[in-house]
């Protein structure tokens, strides 16, 4: 961040902007050659380099979009041609909040300053930047008022009884580009019978539906290369939109709502009734959700043969004794999904434990190493930025002194009024507070201890302390240090179950970082 301050102090790229009407020009004297000559002089007071002067004459501050010149200058913010927009005055900008706070997004966005002559408004500075944050507090209650109106619109919708556009229309229907009501397709609601068939007569599983609809190669409307899942089944068997329905609110119960819909049902109400309470004797029979005490690596291990992210999978057998215990193993989610990606066997809990310490025992030194030389680095690189941007506000500080000069000069000669001259001594006074905080903060940041990873250390945590950790410590060691494992479970002779082993360990740059960044 410091960085990109310097940058700007030193390369400011100012894009100027007029703007009058006719009647302005008038009544407040709001002149081109006015506005041009003062703000070109209060440029080369300040140093600044100009880009170009943005010019839009006897045109309204109602709204950007119809100003050439405006949209001119929005363009350069935008490619990063301009880093600095400088006006009068405020209104002549825009004189419409909407406006204002798109523009205080774009150059938030683009780290781009904006100065404004008449109300003192400079966002390199503490009073700048509050000026920012009030448009800010403008800018989240129109998103609010946004969001409440579109909201307000949606839930109008479906109570007349028409599905919302921003959903992908349901399996076995369509709907024409800027029509509200959908029809039926007729050769997707063959589909939808057979599936229904299949639940609630063959007894097919959700998982066995779309192995069956993949291996047919038909696809679905949406998600990740099209395929059908066990979730993508029940979400189509579970739709009130089958038996002429619409919802809102689909992903908040506490608000969810169904209305009669104006489209033609494809199911009866008593068909939807059977399958809702089919599901309900599954979910009556199947397990509970069990914690992740013994599948701690879930989240960091990814398939090897499809890349594909391992779902974890827990049963729990009886043992003679009458003990229960579980049994906890990683699995590829397209394998066996008919769709002919991946074969990779499911990986036990324990072979991936084995798996694991084996693969750090061999390589964590290579690694290490690695991952020193990377903290050094990024060490001594951090203190020669440091010492460059002390060095930068020191030369900053001399020539702010020299523009205290110069701005006193032409104030004797009368080449700039006592309020402009009030105004940059002020603000060079802001600047110069502002660059002496700054360098007592590098002062003290030089001095900070940067945190050092040795190799000791994580060998320890490693090597010495894995079997010794708690599966909670395990779970929170993964996923500060891992960001992927890439694991296949390849066959071995004389055993069924194959072996476990890891191809590749990601690490995660959080290793890297110092006291700061932590």
């Amino acid at each position: 961040m410091k960085e990109s301050k310097k940058n700007q102090k030193n390369n400011t790229k100012v894009g100027i902007y007029i703007r009058v009407s006719t009647q302005e020009q008038v009544i407040h004297g709001y002149s081109i050659g006015a506005q041009t000559d003062r703000l070109k002089k209060y440029c080369e007071v300040m140093g600044w380099d100009i880009y170009k002067l943005y010019i839009d004459e006897g045109i309204s501050g109602k709204n950007m979009k119809d100003r050439p010149e405006m949209q001119n200058l929005l363009h350069d913010i935008e490619n990063e041609k301009v880093n600095n927009v400088l006006v009068l005055k405020v209104d002549r900008l825009t004189r419409s909040v909407r406006d204002l706070v798109d523009f205080v997004d774009l150059i938030n966005e683009k780290d781009c300053q904006f100065t404004s002559i008449m109300e003192m408004i400079d966002t390199s500075t503490a009073t700048g930047r509050m000026f920012l944050k009030i448009i800010g507090i403008f800018a989240e209650f129109e998103r609010e008022n946004t969001i409440e109106r579109v909201e307000i619109a949606n839930s109008r919708k479906v109570s007349e009884g028409y599905c919302l556009y921003s959903c992908t229309t349901a399996w076995g229907y369509d709907r024409k580009k800027g029509k509200k009501e959908i029809y039926v397709n007729h050769k997707e609601a063959k589909i939808l019978k057979e599936m229904e068939h299949m639940f609630l007569v063959d007894d097919y599983s959700c998982h066995k539906i779309a192995f069956k609809l993949n291996v047919r190669g038909i696809k679905t409307k949406q998600g990740e290369g099209n395929y059908w899942t066990s979730k993508a089944v029940k979400y189509v068997l579970t739709n009130p939109v089958y038996h002429g329905m619409t919802r809102h609110h689909t992903d908040d119960l506490t608000r969810y709502t169904e209305h009669k819909g104006k489209h033609k049902p494809l199911r009866t109400k008593e068909t939807y009734d059977k399958i809702i309470e089919k599901f309900e004797q599954v979910k009556h029979y199947t397990k509970t959700k069990h914690g992740n005490e013994n599948n701690y690596f879930l989240g960091a291990l990814y398939c090897s043969i499809c890349g594909s992210r391992l779902n974890s999978h827990i049963k729990i057998k009886t043992l003679a004794n009458g003990e229960r215990k579980k049994y906890t193993s990683y699995r590829c989610p397209n394998k066996g999904m008919g769709i002919g990606l991946c074969n990779a066997k499911s990986i036990a809990h324990s072979k991936m434990e084995e798996a694991f310490v084996n693969y750090i025992k061999e390589y964590e030194i290579k690694i290490n190493e690695k991952i020193i030389d990377q903290v050094e680095i990024k060490q001594q690189e951090e203190t020669n930025l440091l010492n460059t941007i002390k060095e930068d506000l020191e030369k900053q500080l001399k020539k702010l002194d020299r523009k205290e000069e110069e701005v006193m000069r032409l104030y004797i000669k009368n080449d700039v009024d006592f309020v402009t001259f009030h105004q940059i001594k002020k603000e060079l006074g802001i600047q110069r507070d502002q660059i002496i905080t700054e360098m007592e903060s590098i002062c003290e940041e030089t001095e900070e201890e940067m945190i050092q990873i040795s190799k000791k250390d994580i060998i320890t945590n490693l090597r010495e302390n894995w079997e010794l950790f708690s599966d909670n410590e395990k779970n929170n060691f993964l996923k500060k240090f891992i960001h992927k494992i890439h694991v296949i479970n390849k066959p071995q002779e004389n055993t069924f179950y194959g072996k476990a082993v890891i191809e590749e360990i990601i690490f995660n740059e959080e290793v890297t970082n110092n006291k700061k960044d932590e």
